[in-house]
């Protein structure tokens, strides 16, 4: 009789997974369409950053956008573009920009790349209903299929309405914590052809390294 019990609540535990994983699919699906859509978005972003060692945690603000795989981000007097081919980094503080070849890191995680992460090699599970900023939102974990990742699990935060991200919370192995809230989303900007790459001549006195 309990091998039975036992077995019954094997099936029940499996069944629910496979549903949790089910519906997790069909809302990232949902999700995939929306940023599909869109030749290109805007986003506000806060990035929380939370380290064991620490007693305060660190917060960052700034501006991205994205279209196909280019990307800028403005963050905190620094800004990072990238066409896809070639990457620049401008440290306001110094007026340096340093050119390099893009290089996408494997094992990190950009703010561009939250919209995106979910294409990846991961397992899905449905966590439920959470409450986000007083609203309810989907909860979905996503766990790298690859175990040599520095985090082991990625929580998303969607919009059950606009299947928009708003939080996403990348748990890293050593404890660090990081934390991405969007706001202020925009989409399908009428942008320059040369708004992925960075003018030198728009900035006097400008120090160049070329790392390239």
């Amino acid at each position: 009789m309990k091998k039975i019990i036992l077995i019954t609540i094997c099936l029940f535990a499996i069944n629910l997974t496979q549903a949790q994983d089910e519906k997790a699919q069909a809302i990232l699906d949902k999700v995939s369409t929306v940023y599909d859509a869109y030749t290109n978005i805007k986003c506000n972003f806060e990035m929380i950053i939370e380290l064991p060692e620490a007693e305060d945690v660190e917060t960052q603000k700034g501006t991205f956008y994205l279209q196909g795989d280019s990307y800028k981000i403005e963050l905190d007097g620094t800004t990072i573009i990238t066409d896809t081919e070639t990457q620049w980094t401008y440290l306001g503080d110094v007026n340096e920009v340093q050119i390099s070849e893009f290089e996408p890191e494997e094992n990190g995680i950009t703010p561009s790349e939250i919209f995106t992460i979910y294409k990846k090699d991961y397992t899905y599970f449905y966590s439920g209903i959470e409450r986000l900023n007083g609203k309810n939102r989907h909860a979905i974990d996503l766990t790298p299929n690859d175990k040599e990742q520095p985090y082991f699990k990625i929580r998303l935060w969607t919009n059950p309405k606009t299947h928009q991200i708003e939080q996403a919370k990348v748990f890293d192995k050593n404890g660090n914590r990081y934390t991405y809230n969007i706001s202020n989303f925009e989409s399908d900007l009428e942008l320059t052809d040369n708004f992925f790459s960075f003018d030198e001549n728009a900035y006097e006195d400008l120090e160049v390294i070329d790392l390239r």
